[in-house]
């Protein structure tokens, strides 16, 4: 999960028409997040790697917030769409704290 994210915020392409491709089959990041909580037993892959990120800017509490409540929501009900939403957020806003750029 860890080298997921490292990709979101450094390697994978900014996205920012990604709010206007539903239906698109553009949800492959949530389709791999969602298999790896079904079959690595749920959301806490996503906090252990969300955790293992270094972003100083980012509390713990807001972190667990985010995987606990708002991923958690997404990945179970298996709405791939609104999780590859969320992952490639999380990409854009680790990079605007960390970068000081767009993404």
């Amino acid at each position: 999960m860890r080298q997921l994210l490292m990709g979101l915020v450094n390697t994978f392409p900014y996205r920012e028409d990604i709010a206007m491709e539903s239906g698109s089959g553009a949800t492959v990041i949530g389709s791999i997040v969602v298999y790896l909580c079904d079959t690595l037993g749920g959301v806490d892959v996503i906090a252990g790697g969300v955790a293992g990120m270094v972003d100083p800017k980012w509390t713990d509490a807001e972190k667990r917030e985010w995987v606990y409540v708002t991923v958690a929501t997404a990945v179970e009900k298996k709405d791939m769409y609104r999780v590859d939403v969320l992952m490639h957020e999380y990409g854009i806003k680790y990079r605007r704290r960390n970068n000081g750029r767009k993404g």
